[in-house]
């Protein structure tokens, strides 16, 4: 009967061990398919304590290690979504991680290792550790709650892990899987300790090297605002020069008799006054100039294109920052709206005001749901780069059939 106590018990911790390494990642909702697989693992691990723990067989030990991993990896593709190298990356993660707390857990048990007795005595190291692991590195392992791993990283993380592996189980083997011996159980906590370091090390310089690029192609980005901006300046030019041709125009349209021409002047006048009426003065001419160009778009597109912006109070900020944090939004809003077949509610409005020492910049559009899709991409990290700048914050939401970005910034005189 204490067999199989030790095997559920050992099992249970095992798959709470993966509970633990992906408590910071996004989950499934499909718990039957969690319990299947919780299941699986669970009687997978008494037969391998059954059969398989004590034996000598090399080649039947990599089966089972080959199979742990598979096995656990299904439990996990049941509980977080990673995809299949996130699902094989951490089951490695949680196998190499249990390994390191039952190799401590075995330190403090006395006489028989199977006994019950010495499994509730060992009880409280799996909660310190699991505790530890949760608050202070599950965190640290993701982005956001997310987990992209391909098949080179996880490549790296099992060759890492591997050869702990090997080594351990050729130390048990030749001292008869006797886990009284101390100096042998020390010197397993020492390698497993050392292998989680690697992993973890591995992990955040990877990560490191993300950030690191991300930032590269968000300061790209910054650089092709501040290109973007030049260029719309010039449109811009281009309709102050076009209004003030439309006043000769008219007056050379009072002189005209022929009629042909006469209608070739008033086609010409009528693009004129729909440049004229696109145009927004908001009190900053980089606010202008982003507002008109995205104005313009708006009426070709039939959307409606609401304004209230008192652009005195963006004074502060760099040219391509008020282009980054206005472009990268209002393209956002535009790209929905352009989805909704009745042009009534295609409809985004933009409001800029200040309150005391505070700007504020809200960017609205119409939405079916309030479940719309947020601003993805370096479209966000624009913005987030922008508005971290300034120490300022950013809330995205979507409630009432209005899906809104509100940028909160301190005003700098």
């Amino acid at each position: 009967m204490s067999f199989w106590i030790n095997a559920i018990f050992l099992a249970c911790t095992k798959l709470s061990a993966a509970l633990v390494i992906t408590c910071s990642i996004q989950r499934r909702r499909c718990r039957s398919c969690a319990a299947a697989a919780f299941v699986c693992y669970t009687l997978f691990s008494v037969l391998c304590n059954r059969f398989v723990l004590q034996n000598t067989s090399l080649g039947l030990w990599l089966l089972t290690e080959l199979l742990s991993i598979l096995f656990m990896s299904l439990f996990i593709g049941t509980i977080v979504t990673c995809g299949l190298w996130g699902n094989l990356y951490l089951s490695n993660w949680t196998l190499t991680f249990y390994q390191f707390v039952f190799s401590v857990a075995l330190l403090t048990e006395n006489g028989d290792p199977t006994s019950s007795i010495n499994i509730f005595a060992s009880l409280p190291v799996y909660l310190l550790f699991y505790t530890l692991f949760a608050v202070l590195i599950s965190k640290r392992l993701t982005t956001d709650g997310i987990l992209n791993i391909n098949g080179k990283q996880f490549l790296i993380t099992f060759l890492t892990t591997s050869p702990v592996n090997l080594f351990n189980h050729i130390m048990f083997v030749r001292n008869n899987f006797d886990v009284s011996n101390s100096m042998l159980i020390f010197s397993t906590v020492f390698a497993y300790g050392c292998c989680l370091f690697a992993l973890y090390l591995q992990r955040i310089l990877t990560l490191q090297a993300s950030l690191s690029n991300e930032l590269s192609v968000v300061e790209q980005l910054w650089q092709q605002s501040h290109l973007q901006y030049e260029i719309s300046s010039s449109n811009l030019e281009h309709i102050n020069r076009t209004v003030h041709d439309m006043m000769h125009k008219l007056s050379r349209l009072y002189n005209m008799n022929d009629e042909q021409e006469r209608r070739e002047y008033l086609d010409s006048l009528s693009y004129s006054f729909v440049l004229y009426d696109a145009f927004l003065q908001t009190g900053n001419k980089a606010l202008d100039t982003i507002l008109t160009e995205k104005n313009l778009y708006c009426k070709n597109q039939h959307i409606s294109f609401k304004c209230v912006a008192d652009g005195s109070r963006l004074d502060f900020m760099d040219t391509a920052d008020i282009y980054t944090i206005f472009n990268s939004a209002i393209d956002n809003a535009i790209t929905y709206v352009l989805r909704l077949d009745d042009f009534e509610k295609r409809i985004v409005s933009v409001r800029v005001s200040s309150t005391g020492n505070l700007l504020s910049v809200s960017v609205e559009n119409y939405c079916e749901s309030d479940n719309a899709p947020v601003i993805y991409g370096y479209g966000l990290k624009s913005i987030l780069y922008v508005v971290n700048k300034y120490d300022g914050s950013l809330d995205v939401s979507a409630a009432d059939h209005l899906f809104t970005v509100h940028i909160i910034i301190p005003y700098v005189k």
